[in-house]
């Protein structure tokens, strides 16, 4: 019961933190993905002030992914923000998520 308590809490605790980093209005629902997730270890790299490259996303996560396009879009709608990626391939490609 205690443990999923605080895992509310903590959900609870990672949509304010976004609508604080926003600045919008308390009653529109947005939110990051819950800590020690794999999606939330993805989250925190896109949200870097430079991004993170494919490499430095595979490595974190253990996935081998040659593209995080949609894992970027997909974050960056949930969360208010505006999703970019540099051209090319390789694991070299930046992607990151800018918020207002």
């Amino acid at each position: 019961m205690a443990a999923v308590v605080m895992s509310r809490l903590w959900e609870i605790g990672d949509i304010i933190d976004c609508i604080k980093g926003l600045g919008r209005h308390p009653m529109i629902r947005l939110s990051v993905p819950r800590k020690g997730t794999k999606d939330r270890i993805k989250f925190d790299l896109l949200t870097r002030p430079k991004g993170a490259t494919v490499d430095e996303i595979n490595r974190a996560v253990g996935h081998e992914a040659w593209s995080y396009i949609n894992d970027t879009k997909r974050f960056a709608k949930r969360c208010g923000g505006t999703p970019h990626w540099t051209d090319g391939g390789g694991g070299d490609r930046r992607f990151w998520i800018t918020r207002p």
